[in-house]
């Protein structure tokens, strides 16, 4: 990939079904689980999973793994399949924006999306600020 950049990975090709993105996906979605414990201690310094007990369910001593939870023969085929098709769909939607079409700079592309992107987030965020929703971390769960 460094040798050609993104255009050379976007050339990477089963007929008409790209390898790049799935094959990334599929390496995200069976890499993410291994920062389970680092985030749920950054979410949750005090262990306890949010007041649910879930972080020192599955991390705490004498729990089972929770590779074993997440990395056997039901689900590691659900990631690397979820992860497939959600690596596929970001190479289609995302090499046009980063490679740019016939005529049209990658650079108009990729700015129109970013622009797209700030206005949508804006509109969002000062959604969430008008209204009196509680914030996720703020939602207390009956015991």
């Amino acid at each position: 990939a460094g040798a050609g950049g993104p255009a050379a990975l976007s050339r990477w090709a089963a007929g008409p079904i790209p390898v790049a993105g799935p094959l990334l996906g599929i390496i995200v979605a069976l890499a993410a689980p291994l920062t389970y414990p680092s985030a749920f201690s950054v979410v949750w310094p005090g262990g306890g999973g949010g007041g649910i007990g879930l972080s020192d369910e599955l991390f705490g001593p004498g729990s089972l793994s929770y590779l074993d939870l997440i990395y056997n023969r039901v689900t590691l085929p659900c990631l690397a399949t979820t992860g497939a098709i959600s690596g596929a769909l970001l190479h289609v939607g995302l090499q046009p924006v980063i490679l740019g079409r016939p005529g049209v700079p990658w650079p108009y592309l990729a700015g129109a999306v970013l622009g797209a992107v700030g206005a949508g987030l804006s509109v969002v965020y000062s959604t969430g600020v008008r209204v009196d929703v509680p914030h996720a971390r703020e939602v207390r769960l009956p015991q």
